[in-house]
């Protein structure tokens, strides 16, 4: 019997040692894997679940995701990931279940702080830019990449906090997901092979001479909502609201009491809020891009 080909990547702060070859990821650690990947078998249902929905179960050590038609995934314990794919079902579609709600569950596992956000760097700082999907997030990290701002990552900013109790934003890998009618804006030309998903208008596009892969502190987190107002306005937040803002800007929140890890992640949170600022951005449905762009930069510049 042929041994099983492992590949050995670096991301988001963690050696993970996979049987899915990730050609999003460079090959790259040396040491022991901290997460393994395997193909598998994983259960129907979690025995005691603690919270459960349509989409996932979760009892204290594991996490049991569930799709129509990619894989079911059980998660557990921080360092093992066991993928069952759907027949049919393509790799890259697995690929960024993969690194997307599935490598979150994992940091969340792993009492670190996933926000849901791309993140540039300045100065040797860390800028995140927080929201929902569809808020422009990666639209943002694009056009300042035109500007000449590296970047750590495009969906997760994966956060630790280091010996000296200062928030570490840990780099992803170098892919931007964009929407097609981003496209022209940012002046790219998808190719066949570079759509996410049958049917779905959002594309990938590698950026490895612009990606950072070194751990940065923190220096602001923006959140973006938008909505129906006239402009675009800044509004720094303190106190509750900047730990509402956090909280609805981590990846897989609703995890957290399946896992028993919502004191760890308030803990987590208000150290966080005390060390950075925070800044929610209210812009028009319909804004310029290009003037969005130009109001952060000017922000983040005067710090």
């Amino acid at each position: 019997m042929d041994k099983q080909k492992l590949f050995n990547y670096r991301v988001y702060g963690l050696n993970v040692q996979s049987e899915i070859e990730c050609p999003e990821i460079p090959l790259s650690y040396d040491g022991i894997p901290d997460v393994k990947v395997k193909i598998g078998k994983v259960p129907d249902r979690l025995t005691d679940s603690l919270d459960y929905s349509d989409i996932f179960e979760a009892r204290g050590d594991c996490i049991l995701l569930k799709t129509n038609s990619i894989a079911d995934v059980l998660v557990s314990n921080g360092n093992s990931i066991v993928i069952q794919p759907k027949e049919g079902a393509r790799l890259k579609e697995i690929r960024l279940f993969l690194l997307g709600r599935v490598i979150g569950a994992v940091i969340l596992q792993r009492e670190l702080l996933p926000l849901h956000g791309s993140a540039i760097v300045l100065d040797g700082e860390a800028i995140i830019f927080c929201g929902d999907s569809g808020v422009g997030k990666s639209t943002i990290v694009r056009l300042l990449i035109d500007r000449g701002y590296p970047f750590l990552d495009d969906n997760i900013s994966a956060i630790s906090i280091n010996q000296a109790r200062v928030p570490i934003i840990n780099p992803g890998y170098s892919q931007i997901k964009l929407w097609k009618d981003v496209l022209s804006l940012v002046e790219e030309n998808p190719e066949v092979d570079c759509c996410i998903q049958p049917l779905i208008n959002k594309y990938t596009f590698d950026f490895k001479n612009l990606f950072y892969n070194e751990p940065v502190p923190v220096r602001k987190i923006y959140t973006i909502s938008p909505g129906t107002f006239e402009n675009i306005e800044f509004f720094p937040l303190s106190g509750l609201n900047k730990l509402a803002a956090l909280t609805s800007c981590t990846f897989g929140v609703h995890f957290l009491k399946g896992l028993g890890k919502e004191k760890m992640h308030f803990r987590f949170i208000n150290l966080l809020g005390s060390k950075i600022s925070v800044c929610n951005i209210r812009r028009p449905e319909k804004s310029d891009p290009n003037k969005l762009v130009d109001l952060i930069e000017k922000d983040f510049l005067n710090k």
